[in-house]
């Protein structure tokens, strides 16, 4: 998987983890993560620590804490991220490995839903929905 491909991958991951803790994350990267998106996002994070470009990507956790849904601060940490792994080839094997191992299916947040396969009826969250046919 290419670099680019790759970072796009992790940023829901990476996006999750720094949304749930903030500039925390990075001292909470050891601590076994309830949410597994959340947990992934700190796998991913502690990895890409590792790598050469380590003050790089906290900076931009850092700047990404501040305001997690900021699209331009999610591009800036893709940014940093893709240049980390082209810069690695290991780092992104190993990497691609630990997003292939995680759940197919997950879910996250208030009204989420899980789908494992095809969904050919209706899935309704909330209160007092009504579906008409």
């Amino acid at each position: 998987m290419d670099a680019v491909a790759l970072s796009g991958e992790m940023m829901p991951y990476l996006t999750a983890a720094v949304g749930a803790y903030g500039t925390a994350v990075l001292a909470k990267i050891e601590e076994k993560a309830a949410d597994a998106t959340v947990g992934v996002g700190q796998r991913l994070l502690r990895g890409l620590l590792s790598g050469g470009n380590k003050d790089d990507i906290e900076s931009a956790v850092d700047d990404l804490a501040r305001d997690p849904d900021d699209e331009g601060r999610q591009w800036v940490l893709r940014a940093r991220v893709k240049e980390t792994l082209e810069a690695d080839d290991t780092l992104a094997a190993q990497l691609a490995s630990l997003l292939q191992q995680r759940s197919s299916v997950s879910a996250a947040g208030k009204g989420s839903v899980a789908v494992g396969g095809d969904v050919t009826g209706i899935i309704a969250t909330g209160n007092n929905t009504t579906i008409k046919r």
